[in-house]
């Protein structure tokens, strides 16, 4: 097998295990850990229910959280309270917008947060943001990441980052080329 044949069956290959890459399904934020436990889709009602599982740290426990969202309208319940802040007015802390959880946790408290929301999404890398402390904007840390959560690509697009394995295939269809046309020089 000559040298360009397997630089292109070792590139494909990479491409092929970069593509199996998923999206996050937990982000730790400054010790605080939100993960995503699942999102079911009930036809009858057309709606569906995103849960996470939220746990703070200590020292400042968590005293909110917020999951970007554009649509104040598509949002039917949440297990806890909650406050919708929108594009216009964000959260003054975090400066995000979208569904605000405002009920605050204990050192190592860990909850089940779920919310429903009217219509079917899919699965897509959304922003979140957390405050520690007490909630008002002169104490505590916020804090950024980002985790599965549904994806509105054409009312909200501000929320979705880019998966990982979209972004590795890129990256590897770029150095693909560069290594033909580096071969293809020598040749």
């Amino acid at each position: 097998m000559n040298r360009k044949t397997t630089t292109i069956i070792v590139t494909l290959a990479a491409a092929l295990l970069f593509s199996t890459v998923g999206m996050a399904s937990a982000v730790m934020i400054d010790g605080h850990n939100i993960t995503f436990i699942n999102h079911t889709y009930d036809e009858g009602t057309d709606t569906s229910t995103w849960c996470y599982n939220v746990t703070s740290g200590s020292s400042a426990a968590l005293s909110n959280w917020i999951i970007c969202w554009c649509n104040e309208s598509a949002i039917a319940g949440a297990s806890e309270t909650y406050e919708y802040k929108n594009m216009t007015n964000p959260d003054p802390n975090m400066g995000m917008f979208g569904i605000k959880f405002t009920q605050g946790y204990g050192d190592y408290e860990s909850r089940a947060v779920c919310f429903t929301l009217h219509g079917n999404y899919s699965e897509a890398l959304i922003e979140v943001g957390i405050k520690e402390g007490n909630d008002n904007a002169d104490d505590g840390k916020v804090g950024y990441g980002w985790v599965t959560g549904p994806a509105d690509y054409i009312g909200c697009p501000e929320c979705i980052v880019p998966e990982l394995s979209t972004l590795a295939l890129v990256s590897v269809g770029l150095l693909t080329l560069v290594g033909y046309f580096t071969l293809r020089r020598k040749d």
